[in-house]
């Protein structure tokens, strides 16, 4: 094997296949392979979009937890990234599967999600009760966290709220976003028992797709000791930044992966409070 993959972290994504759109699994893995870790992926669902007809076909779930069971086997599975999983069955599956493993699990809200129609309360429940309470992180965004609390967020005082009632659920870490602060900034919100911050950036055109990217910048983040938790959403969120930017640059529909932030719109800064980092003094030209 080769002496650098060797060293890399194993992570498996369970995530939705895409033929020829290059999201789901495809984004997964070229996102993980750029920030350290050694990809591996077993496909929930494929999406078929051909002319004007439209599916999801599921996997077969007894062959699915046989093959996750033959790589929990091995050993050396450091993380499990959950994306669409498209069944609340599936969903208890795994919830009784892998907390046993001993691997990290990261859970996101594409879990509540069919690939094609959106958010379904079938499978918002079942992630509610199945796989929140085993989160090592949760990456939601906000119409996500809206539909598991029940309630809308008006205020940055009321997602800081939103934040600590998720955490009571289960999950040690969560990442939030909320996307538009304001007309020229998007925002994510990092909360653990230690306490919360604030992680703001220029607010591009979104792509299709980046919110997957950015769940697996985190999870490729979570897995490497050499990375603090105040590490975590900064690095992610200035990667994801950067697929965007060159996403666009090249006309692409999709996030481009795989470059570590260059531009300065890439980065993104860290505030105690949603309004420190709006309000960020200007550095002199």
């Amino acid at each position: 094997m080769n002496a650098d993959l060797a060293h890399r972290p194993r992570v498996l994504t369970l995530n939705a296949l895409w033929p020829g759109r290059g999201g789901g699994i495809v984004q997964d893995l070229a996102t993980l392979q750029a920030l350290g870790c050694e990809g591996e992926a077993l496909p929930t669902c494929s999406v078929n979009v051909p002319g004007d007809a439209e599916w999801v076909e599921l996997a077969n779930i007894p062959w699915l937890l046989r093959q996750l069971e033959a790589l929990l086997a091995q050993g050396d599975l450091r993380a499990v990234r959950l994306g669409h999983l498209g069944s609340p069955e599936l969903v208890a599956a795994l919830g009784a599967l892998l907390p046993k493993a001993g691997v990290i699990l990261v859970v996101t809200g594409a879990c509540c999600k069919d690939p094609l129609r959106g958010l379904k309360a079938d499978l918002l429940a079942a992630v509610g009760q199945h796989l929140l309470p085993h989160a090592d992180l949760l990456a939601m965004n906000r119409e996500e966290v809206e539909a598991l609390l029940g309630s809308t967020l008006h205020s940055p005082a009321a997602v800081e709220s939103a934040g600590r009632a998720i955490l009571a659920l289960g999950p040690r870490r969560l990442v939030f976003t909320v996307v538009g602060g304001d007309v020229a900034h998007q925002q994510d919100l990092y909360s653990d028992p230690t306490g919360t911050w604030w992680v703001t950036s220029p607010l591009p055109k979104i792509l299709p797709g980046i919110g997957g990217v950015l769940d697996s910048a985190l999870t490729a983040a979570l897995v490497q000791p050499r990375y603090q938790p105040k590490d975590l959403l900064p690095l992610a969120r200035g990667y994801a930044n950067a697929a965007t930017r060159l996403g666009h640059q090249a006309g692409a529909e999709r996030p481009i992966c795989g470059a570590w932030p260059s531009e300065p719109s890439d980065l993104p800064w860290r505030t105690a409070t949603s309004a420190e980092g709006l309000n960020r003094p200007a550095l002199p030209g």
